[in-house]
């Protein structure tokens, strides 16, 4: 591969890692929100004999899902330096 490629391939790289790593952001942020909301359901169904909203559940499992796949996306993407992953540098 060309030296040229190779920073072109490299610079490509490193910007969907950059992005990835934005969305994980805000995916951890949302899961935060969402296992907040599941726990205050989660006593309200307690002490009103209830159960959890469908919504809250579905929020809590989606946000949990997403957070993992893009770990699981960083965790497999090659630095740039050499060796090593994305979600290890």
């Amino acid at each position: 591969m060309s030296p040229e490629n190779l920073e072109t391939a490299a610079c490509a790289a490193s910007d969907l890692t950059a992005r990835l790593s934005a969305e994980l952001e805000r995916a951890t942020a949302q899961l935060e929100d969402a296992e907040r909301r599941y726990l205050t359901a989660t006593v309200h169904a307690f002490t009103a004999h209830s159960s959890i909203p469908r919504n809250i559940r579905r929020e809590r499992t989606e946000g949990r899902r997403l957070v993992l796949v893009l770990q699981h996306v960083l965790g497999g993407m090659p630095t740039i330096e050499g060796g090593g992953h994305a979600q290890s540098a």
